[in-house]
């Protein structure tokens, strides 16, 4: 498949087929994923393939538990049912045959420890860091995804199951010093979903000529 039709008619697939994915199938995704570009070639990643139902289970019930204890809070209670759909990420989870969890580790450039001990206050600080872990890592999402679906195979990119992070945390033994960035269900795919339209190019691009 040639990377522009890749690109093109690549989809968020949320239904999967029971036919299963092979381990060295998932380890040439995962190798594809680590050649994306990082800064300063740190390779701030870190991917946790998991094949086992067990464990597979215990996260999907983690996230379960989590969101119905936040749908509880009485400051939630007018989004509860626009909420509620949130439910279905436990469902991808049991249904594809792989998780994949996408980790970065922490990191700082030499100019961002300058600027720490310059004093910068929080807010000032977060508008000059780049975040270059978050971006780095996100590179290698995207290099599986298109992998992925190259070869055949369905995921989806989700970041909404982070509201129990540290459930996840626990069940995957993470250590300190790396972070969950988000989890991809992988399977084959069962279903199609139409294209969704994009926004006008006059609206997100420029020329400055």
């Amino acid at each position: 498949m040639e990377l522009e039709e890749a690109i093109l008619n690549r989809r968020s697939i949320r239904k999967y087929k029971q036919e299963d994915i092979s381990t060295s199938q998932v380890e040439e995704l995962l190798r594809l994923a680590s050649w994306a570009p990082s800064a300063n070639n740190f390779q701030m990643w870190f991917f946790y393939a998991i094949h086992s139902r067990e464990t597979r289970e215990k996260i999907a019930q983690a996230i379960e538990e989590k969101l119905e204890e936040v749908l509880s809070w009485p400051e939630l209670q007018a989004l509860k049912e626009r909420l509620s759909w949130m439910s279905r990420y436990a469902r991808f989870i049991r249904e594809a045959p792989w998780l994949i969890v996408f980790c970065m580790d922490d990191y700082k450039s030499a100019f961002e420890e300058i600027l720490i001990k310059k004093g910068f206050d929080k807010e000032k600080l977060e508008k000059w860091r780049p975040h270059a872990e978050i971006q780095s890592v996100s590179a290698a999402i995207q290099n599986f995804l298109l992998a992925a679906h190259a070869r055949g195979f369905g995921a989806v990119w989700m970041v909404g199951p982070l509201f129990a992070v540290e459930e996840l945390e626990k069940i995957l033994e993470i250590p300190q010093g790396r972070r969950i960035l988000a989890l991809v269900p992988l399977g084959y795919p069962d279903e199609k979903p139409e294209p969704k339209p994009r926004k006008n190019p006059e609206d997100t691009w420029k020329f400055i000529l």
